[in-house]
């Protein structure tokens, strides 16, 4: 009766009973399999790590049926955990061929991924190129292979056909086995110079920056040739290769007339020589500038050399509020540079001019004038970009919290102070880390999971950076930075007066 109860606090409660009982009852697999398929997340996830408790090769059938709901970190951590609680159970009856997975090779790839499984890779290889899977079942397996495959899967991958929507997501997974783990398919790699003029945009992209990924000096010449007209992945796949060569292009096509062309001189630059790129910097900090200083920022002295070389006098306001705008977006806090650029914008350092009197007396207005649909509107308009970091009721992304019934499960003060404050609380499980790593790339996320031979974060820009712990250089906490507070304060200043709205956001 309890674990059928109304409340899900009280089903949950009883499927971790059930766990301690598992040796009493006989029919424990046939009630944890309906737990599974809870409504419930906390329901679901109290089942799928009861079902480490039962010895049986059934026991991770069921639990990689958790799949088949809404998943999120948690449960994804669950259900790897009670994988390799399990393995000396499932995974040798799957090698004798006596364990199915119900013929789900969702449910299987899961599996034989989180036990490391060799077993695992052509599984999902076989996966991505069958033209019968969902495509969300085929992402899935693609984005287990960018993690695990070896040369023999990316082989099979790089030399597959794919439709036009899958092909750039397949490149682009080819690529990251070659940042992370610097794994590549066999056979000749220059091949990938034909996709360069694919007239699908996404795949000649993904292309351009697979050869950079693979370090192809052989296909300079035809990179050179597509930065030239403009091409930013041709920018970082020449960085990518670096050498005397890239620094002295980016040199000249920082000093040309074109201001894109210029910006993107100075950006390639920055990845070869940041203090070279930084004296370069301020004649091109104009019009949309935001990925320039971006390029500084995610470079090790990018933002010193940057602040060193900028003169307040000259920024535009507009270009010091893009400036802010990349900063928080990309997650990182430097004080210095964040105080220059505010200045020049003309707002006061976050925090440091707010009194709680005046906290108490925007938390008042916010209960008067708030106005939930001007605030919506203001949460979904494209250049603010909340939705790179946070969701509303599970769309949108999982860097930070879900905003959804924000209002009714936090005080009002609390949002107020959130909002013009963000920095004076962290709300728990969303504490960023920023990785230094000896190449000199800062990536920062938050943080999906850590063992001894790699650390994987999740960012705004993509789902998962998986970072290899012998790469690392520096490692520090730091606190989770929202591009939109900076955005908001900013509309705020002139005139929009959407405080009210944004505050009472899902009440």
């Amino acid at each position: 009766e309890l674990l059928r109860a109304k409340d899900f606090n009280t089903r949950a409660a009883a499927t971790r009973v059930l766990a301690l009982w598992a040796g009493r009852l006989p029919d424990t697999l046939k009630l944890l399999e309906a737990q599974v398929a809870d409504e419930h997340p906390r329901v679901r996830l109290e089942a799928v790590r009861a079902l480490k408790e039962i010895p049986d090769p059934r026991s991770i059938e069921i639990a990689t049926r958790v799949l088949d709901k809404p998943m999120d970190r948690f449960l994804d951590h669950a259900l790897w955990l009670t994988s390799n609680d399990l393995r000396k159970v499932w995974l040798p009856a799957f090698e004798a061929g006596k364990l199915p997975f119900n013929d789900n090779k969702v449910h299987e790839a899961f599996a034989l991924k989180s036990v490391k499984s060799p077993l695992a890779l052509k599984a999902l290889a076989d996966q991505v190129r069958a033209g019968w899977q969902s495509m969300e079942s085929r992402l899935n397996a693609l984005n287990l292979l960018a993690a695990s495959a070896g040369p023999d899967e990316l082989t099979s991958l790089f030399t597959g056909t794919f439709p036009p929507e899958m092909q750039p997501k397949v490149l682009a997974a080819i690529a990251r086995c070659a940042r992370e783990r610097n794994v590549r398919p066999k056979g000749d790699l220059t091949r990938v110079k034909e996709l360069f003029q694919n007239p699908h945009e996404p795949t000649a992209t993904q292309a351009i920056l697979l050869a950079g990924a693979w370090k192809l000096e052989e296909v300079r010449p035809d990179l050179v040739q597509q930065a030239q007209t403009g091409r930013r992945a041709a920018i970082d796949a020449l960085a990518a290769l670096g050498g005397a060569a890239s620094t002295e292009f980016f040199t000249s096509l920082a000093g040309g007339e074109e201001l894109r062309l210029r910006q993107l001189g100075v950006i390639g630059l920055a990845a070869v020589d940041v203090k070279a790129a930084a004296a370069l910097a301020p004649s091109v900090l104009s019009g949309d500038c935001t990925d320039v200083f971006t390029a500084f920022l995610l470079r090790k002295g990018g933002s010193e050399a940057l602040l060193a070389a900028i003169d307040a006098k000259k920024l535009s306001a507009d270009a010091a509020r893009l400036g802010l705008r990349a900063m928080y977006a990309v997650g990182l806090q430097e004080p210095a540079l964040r105080d220059l650029l505010n200045s020049v914008v003309g707002l006061t350092a976050r925090g440091k001019n707010v009194t709680p009197d005046q906290l108490s007396r925007w938390a008042s207005q916010v209960r008067e004038k708030g106005d939930a649909a001007r605030g919506e509107a203001l949460f979904r308009r494209k250049e603010l970009s909340c939705f790179q970091c946070h969701a509303i009721g599970g769309a949108g992304s999982l860097v930070g919290p879900d905003f959804m019934s924000l209002g009714a499960s936090a005080p009002v003060d609390y949002l107020v102070e959130s909002i013009l404050v963000p920095d004076a609380k962290q709300k728990e499980g969303y504490v960023s880390m920023q990785v230094m790593t000896k190449s000199g790339d800062i990536l920062s996320g938050v943080r999906v999971r850590q063992d001894g031979k790699e650390l994987v974060l999740r960012d705004a820009a993509r789902d998962e950076m998986i970072i290899q712990a012998d790469s690392i250089g520096e490692l520090s906490v730091r606190a989770h930075q929202d591009a939109w507070a900076v955005n908001v304060v900013g509309a705020i200043t002139t005139g929009a007066h959407v405080l009210p709205g944004m505050a009472e956001r899902g009440a």
